[in-house]
């Protein structure tokens, strides 16, 4: 049986320009026109954001907007219009002063990255909770700025799309050394299923650290010694596993999708000379390998060893 899905395109990405291909949609009719195209091939949603038609390059301006959710909307096609909030977020800094962004930088304020959304009031917008690397610029998502853009997309009526690109994407600190975590993390990317992340981190002491965050739980104990400058013991329990885009033998392509659950026991070390190290056993249960018209596969409990470095 079919499985239903829902499909969004992002017609132009945030970052491809006509250098990477000549088929990159820059003008706003052409942005239109691919997000109508790609509703009657089956899109329920279309992701939007606007290029300079004079460069190509990625553009805040809301007249570029305006235009193309005007074109959208005469057409009067079914489709969900989502528009982006993360322009106005990179930043690069300046060789000279770290301090001081470089020319590319579009590090804005919450007011003007929402300013399009505010005005043209889409079925959708994209909420970015995360500060991150992206490419060759970091994208930058202070929670300050972002309570200011949620409050202002919840007050024109829109519903915002929470992009979540890790797992710990939330966290406040309730005193010095006790943190309440928060957030969602996908852990079947093949059955799109979310897992609530929550609890507590605390360290009641320099010698000792408490993670009690499901999915993954660790207490771990620093311990002295000869050879290292720092080690720490530690023993673990986490819900494991991940997706991969895998290639067949006919030439088509599948989501792979495997899962477990994990106890272990290891230790970590650190140098001075940002040396470091970590040794680990473990036993890991209820796995699980899936791909979509693939029959699931559920392989038998095994131990796990794990050693690594890094200099």
């Amino acid at each position: 049986m079919a499985r239903p899905v829902i499909i969004t395109c992002a017609v132009t990405g945030s970052a491809p320009t006509t250098k990477q291909s000549p088929h990159v949609p820059i003008t706003p009719e052409q942005i239109a026109g691919e997000c109508i195209a790609a509703a009657r091939a089956g899109a329920a949603v279309v992701h939007i954001h606007v290029r300079d038609p004079q460069t190509g390059n990625a553009s805040m301006e809301t007249a570029y907007y305006r235009e193309v959710v005007r074109r959208i909307r005469e057409d009067r096609t079914d489709v969900l219009i989502n528009l982006t909030s993360g322009a106005g977020g990179s930043f690069t800094p300046s060789p000279e002063d770290p301090k001081r962004a470089t020319p590319g930088s579009t590090i804005s304020q919450p007011e003007r990255r929402v300013e399009h959304i505010l005005e043209l009031k889409p079925d959708l917008c994209s909420l970015d909770i995360a500060t991150m690397n992206f490419g060759e610029y970091s994208f930058i998502n202070i929670p300050e700025h972002l309570r200011k853009m949620a409050a202002m997309i919840n007050a024109a009526g829109v519903k915002p799309e929470l992009e979540v690109f890790d797992l710990g994407m939330a966290d406040y600190a309730l005193t010095p050394r006790l943190t309440v975590v928060g957030g969602v993390a996908v852990v079947r990317q093949l059955e799109s299923r979310i897992l609530p992340v929550g609890g507590l981190v605390w360290t009641p002491n320099d010698q000792t650290r408490l993670e009690l965050v499901v999915p993954r739980m660790r207490v771990a104990r620093q311990l002295g010694g000869a050879v290292c400058d720092d080690l720490w013991v530690y023993l673990a329990g986490q819900f494991g596993g991940g997706s991969w885009a895998i290639t067949l033998d006919d030439g088509s392509s599948t989501l792979l999708t495997y899962s477990d659950l994990r106890v272990s026991v290891g230790a970590e070390w650190y140098t001075t000379t940002r040396l470091s190290g970590v040794a680990e056993v473990g036993y890991v249960f209820a796995r699980d390998i899936s791909a979509f018209d693939v029959s699931q596969f559920t392989p038998d409990d095994t131990w796990m060893i794990r050693l690594g470095i890094t200099f």
